[in-house]
């Protein structure tokens, strides 16, 4: 596992607004751990981040470990980008069968707090995610943000 692209990921962070995590829920043994640790401390050290989070499983076939990750995040885009499906009209999805989960209207209705004092889906509309975890690889390295 790398151990200075968590780092660099936090340090870039201070400067925007918003996070999105793309290809960070695999299912491959340890490779939650970075993802776990970037989040949890974008949590601590980056207050009122709204993280979003894409994967391409749906919400109620996640593990038990993958399910832990998403208690860090505020919003969840679900589903595999299907290209028979895709729509460009669609906002924060690429097909039709993705679902946007507000995880934080999901938590308030079952009277839990949210992972952090972020945005709901409504006023995130208006900010850009820039920073990204692109890929986790089976060993567990998290790549770098773009710049």
């Amino acid at each position: 596992m790398s151990s200075t692209a968590p780092v660099l990921a936090v340090r870039c962070l201070s400067l925007v607004a918003n996070i999105s995590v793309r290809g960070a829920t695999t299912k491959a043994p340890g490779g939650l751990i970075p993802v776990s640790r970037l989040l949890q401390r974008v949590r601590r050290e980056c207050p009122g981040k709204d993280v979003w989070m894409w994967t391409g499983y749906t919400l109620g076939t996640l593990s038990l470990a993958q399910q832990q990750v998403i208690t860090l995040v505020d919003v969840l885009v679900d589903g595999k980008f299907m290209q028979d499906l895709h729509d460009p009209a669609l906002i924060w999805r690429g097909s039709s069968n993705q679902v946007i989960h507000d995880l934080n209207t999901l938590r308030a209705a079952r009277g839990e707090a949210p992972p952090n004092a972020a945005p709901s889906v409504a006023s995130a509309v208006e900010k850009i995610a820039i920073v990204e975890i692109n890929t986790v690889t089976a060993m567990g390295d998290v790549t770098a943000p773009r710049q």
